[in-house]
């Protein structure tokens, strides 16, 4: 619990600073529970999302959290953490 509340202090502390920083009318994506599956699967919906945010030419994106799907006390390798962020990466890719 304590660490997110420490991520949601950290942005809301720095929100400001992005706020001033693009006062030129561009555009800040905040998203969170995309839930990138287990086996690294990204879902087409996730897919369609991603073109419509690009079609935005956001200036930042800020993944909030629930990145990954999965329980406490679940145990994975760091194999399967990178095998999930690779599928968001890609996904996201230009």
């Amino acid at each position: 619990m304590i660490r997110y509340l420490f991520a949601l202090f950290a942005f809301l502390a720095l929100l400001p600073a992005l706020a001033g920083a693009i006062d030129d009318g561009s555009k800040i994506v905040v998203l969170s529970d995309i839930h990138v599956g287990a086996k690294g699967q990204v879902t087409p919906e996730f897919r369609k999302l991603i073109e419509r945010l690009v079609e935005q030419k956001p200036k930042a994106v800020v993944l909030a959290g629930d990145s990954t799907d999965g329980n406490p006390g679940d145990h994975y390798q760091i194999k399967d953490v990178r095998k999930w962020w690779k599928a968001l990466r890609d996904a996201i890719a230009p």
